[in-house]
């Protein structure tokens, strides 16, 4: 079974954090304990960028969320993960042909590399002919 868990810019300090959510009055909030007390805290954070780990990890053990940009084989192919509500599963679209495939069928392990994301590398979407 794998970990269910999600990450997120904080509204206020534009920081990731990685952990639970919470939805409640209109609002998706990070729920964690804080590192310095291990008291509980509830950090708002810009919807948007809340994104869910895929599960997998890439060839050096980085987590892989949706949203992330990761380079196959060579490492000049990027790729972006996605979630397709369609087939209920991630994929990835290569951003240079513009394919799409399941991530289940690849080893991201061996061959992928965590590289960015769409929101703190937006020019690593240059290859995306379709936004």
């Amino acid at each position: 079974m794998r970990e269910i868990k999600f990450r997120g810019l904080s509204i206020d300090d534009h920081r990731w954090h990685y952990g639970d959510i919470a939805h409640h009055d209109g609002k998706v909030s990070y729920i964690g304990q804080h590192p310095a007390d291990g008291s509980m805290v509830c950090i708002d954070l810009q919807p948007e960028t809340v994104d869910q780990y895929t599960g997998l990890r890439d060839k050096n053990g980085v987590e892989i969320y949706e949203g992330d940009i990761v380079t196959m084989g060579d490492g000049k192919v990027p790729t972006l993960v996605f979630w397709d509500e369609n087939d209920i599963t991630f994929k990835f679209k290569n951003l240079k042909r513009n394919e799409v495939h399941d991530i289940s069928k690849y080893s991201l392990r061996f061959l992928g590399e965590v590289v960015g994301n769409i929101y703190d590398n937006p020019e690593l979407l240059e290859g995306d002919s379709n936004g």
